[in-house]
């Protein structure tokens, strides 16, 4: 058996269009052409693929078949990159989504190495909150993510590289610090948590436990934003350690002892998606890294 590669382009299309016409019209096809492309795949797999209606939707089959159809669409648009970048004697695009702590401790020096070799590759960098590294990786926005890695990373490869310890700390300036040094987890519940993003609960239950222990959440994605409400005593929030050690904005912060959520270590390192095939820009990359902390 043998899929081909215009019956999982028609799918795909089928899917990211909302309906065969419009498929049709994104391909230059008949509407005709795109059913029998796509209902040749159900009979060649012996599967409904397609649950038809005003809004088509995927089956449970589908949804697997179109994750491995969109793995096919981009290695070929991989390879095609780096052809074109071959030709024009360059590296091809080098695409980035990484975390504040990486883009404030780490990246401007691996960058520099890596812009530093021959062909003079182009950089597509974006700054995310973790969580949402993974998604951007996903819908192939960036080919490659780096941050903590999360509980779920069965759709990525991944390649550790460090750990992150992360503290709970609160300023002096705000108004419940001493119970809440001391232990009074009342007054810890009357605290607002500032985070850089938090699932909504429905999506990860294990993040309720977190939110249950604080009044409310401020989801803030610049990092110098947090850490200027948090000196001023606006919040409680998670710190890298290099970040508390470094940073003036940090000199009096201290640590929340005694809590189950006190603190905890993350595995930090890249990933991309499971069966795609690496540009030869994201491969450099990841050698680099690898050598980095060796």
């Amino acid at each position: 058996m043998r899929l081909e590669r215009s019956e999982l382009q028609a799918l795909v299309a089928v899917v990211e269009a909302g309906g065969f016409n419009r498929a049709a019209k994104r391909l230059n096809l008949s509407q005709s052409a795109v059913s029998q492309a796509v209902a040749g795949l159900e009979a060649k797999l012996g599967s409904e693929l397609i649950v038809r209606g005003r809004h088509p939707a995927l089956s449970r089959a589908g949804r697997r078949v179109f994750e491995y159809a969109l793995q096919v669409m981009q290695g070929e648009q991989s390879v095609l990159a780096d052809l074109d970048s071959l030709r024009n004697n360059q590296a091809p695009p080098l695409s980035l989504a990484m975390n504040s702590m990486l883009t404030r401790h780490y990246a401007a020096a691996l960058l520099h190495t890596f812009c530093s070799q021959p062909g003079n590759p182009a950089l597509q960098v974006q700054e995310l909150p973790s969580r949402q590294i993974i998604t951007t990786v996903l819908r192939g926005e960036a080919e490659l993510g780096f941050g903590p890695f999360q509980t779920h990373m069965e759709a990525f490869n991944a390649e550790p590289l460090f750990r992150e310890d992360r503290k709970l700390v609160i300023s002096p300036r705000h108004p419940l610090a001493e119970p809440v040094l001391a232990g009074d987890n009342t007054a810890l519940h009357q605290c607002v948590l500032i985070a850089s993003f938090l699932d909504q609960v429905a999506e990860r239950p294990g993040q309720q436990r977190i939110r249950d222990s604080f009044s409310t959440v401020w989801q803030i994605t610049s990092l110098r934003l947090r850490l200027a409400l948090l000196e001023q005593g606006k919040g409680v929030a998670y710190v890298n350690t290099r970040l508390l050690a470094d940073d003036p904005l940090c000199r009096e912060l201290q640590p929340i002892p005694g809590l189950a959520i006190s603190n905890f270590s993350r595995e930090v390192g890249i990933y991309y998606q499971r069966g795609r095939l690496l540009t030869t820009s994201a491969q450099a990359f990841i050698d680099l890294c690898r050598t980095y902390w060796a």
